[in-house]
């Protein structure tokens, strides 16, 4: 642009050939109130940040009393659907007008980083947090948070926490899953899955029993891993190990369910050097649906996540509770369904019941007190 004077809004305007009212309650995160259509919206944004305006949010901020952030709190970015969904809700979050502010622990540092973060936030950087995925030393500085009035929101379950949380049924996913290779003819189906006390894991654990009991088929022994790096190499490399394992059993599982696609790339590596092939000798079915499933050696059988509907429910519970903070309402649990990908791993094709990408219900019973604890060492 020409001149060589400091960026103003009149100079975004122009760019974007819309009005200074327009820029001005679209960065302000007004646009929709103010009925401004979403391609408006995204042009004037856009065109800010390629100008590389900087609006001036701490005036804003000492003006309206707000800091118009929200923090999400993350652990170990790298594992599964969480970059995803933190790009998810980062989207959701600036569709508001607010910015986010990311404190991230990778899952070699210690336990106390939790508390530094939530002290942080308590201070006033935020007005609101969202948990990505969960920690064993997260009830604490959580806990803490709320207690100062700050509003807080999981996508994972958290004991000990009274926040809402918007998950996914991942007992649901289980079932739906071990029903598919059941009805594929598969009965010695292994699970191959992460450390037990975590919920997740115990909600993966508790569908597929669900499922064998269904159909009277007792299952074979759980293989526990736990990878040594946080990275998808880290999950890659320990399933590869525990495969290889697998593999000695007399007879071998004719199907490996693994609680997450990256355990299932391990595994299908291992097959692969055994001369194992796939799915013809043994089916290989993953969960989370992550980019590369699609464009594995063999296309993974795996279940989806809803990971924009998860955000959007997310954000908006958050900023329900931001804007009426003094509305009394216990806290919500919500748990959204996943969906089955049927791809060629798991040898639906060769059996002539290939469906694909398809919405099956899942008749899925809970029993009372079905999630377990994470400090009495999980599921049985």
């Amino acid at each position: 642009m020409a001149g060589s004077g400091r960026l103003t809004m009149r100079d975004v305007a122009r760019e974007a050939q819309v009005s200074v009212f327009t820029v001005s309650v679209v960065l302000n995160g007004k646009g929709e109130a103010h009925r401004i259509g979403p391609a408006t919206r995204e042009r004037v944004l856009e065109t800010a940040r390629r100008l590389k305006y900087r609006h001036n949010l701490h005036a804003r901020h000492l003006r309206t009393g707000k800091s118009e952030t929200v923090g999400v709190l993350a652990w170990a970015l790298g594992q599964g659907v969480s970059l995803t969904k933190l790009h998810a809700l980062e989207a959701a979050i600036r569709e508001r007008g607010y910015r986010t502010l990311l404190r991230y622990r990778h899952p070699a540092e210690l336990n106390g980083v939790q508390l530094g973060f939530a002290q942080e936030f308590a201070s006033g950087a935020v007005e609101g947090v969202l948990v990505l995925n969960s920690g064993l030393d997260y009830p604490g500085p959580l806990g803490e948070l709320i207690e100062t009035g700050i509003p807080v929101v999981s996508l994972e379950p958290l004991e000990g926490v009274p926040a809402d949380v918007v998950t996914v049924d991942r007992m649901a996913g289980a079932y739906l899953l071990t029903k598919h290779l059941l009805e594929l003819g598969h009965r010695r189906i292994c699970l191959l899955g992460g450390r037990p006390a975590a919920p997740q894991s115990a909600e993966r654990h508790l569908g597929y029993r669900q499922a064998l009991a269904e159909h009277g088929c007792p299952g074979e022994e759980p293989i526990f891993v736990r990878p040594s790096t946080g990275d998808d190499e880290g999950y890659c490399v320990c399933a590869y190990e525990a495969a290889r394992e697998l593999l000695t059993r007399r007879p071998p599982p004719t199907a490996v369910f693994c609680s997450n696609d990256r355990y299932a790339f391990g595994v299908m590596r291992a097959l692969a050097e055994a001369g194992v092939r796939i799915p013809e000798e043994m089916a290989v079915v993953g969960f989370d649906d992550i980019e590369m499933a699609a464009f594995a050696p063999v296309p993974l059988t795996t279940v989806a996540q809803p990971v924009r509907e998860q955000a959007a429910q997310a954000v908006a519970l958050l900023f329900e509770r931001i804007e009426r903070p003094d509305e009394d309402r216990p806290p919500q649990v919500v748990r959204l369904k996943p969906r089955l990908v049927v791809r060629a791993s798991c040898g639906a094709a060769l059996a002539g019941r290939g469906r694909r990408n398809e919405n099956w219900e899942v008749p899925c019973v809970r029993p009372e007190g079905w999630l377990p604890s994470m400090t009495e060492g999980g599921f049985r």
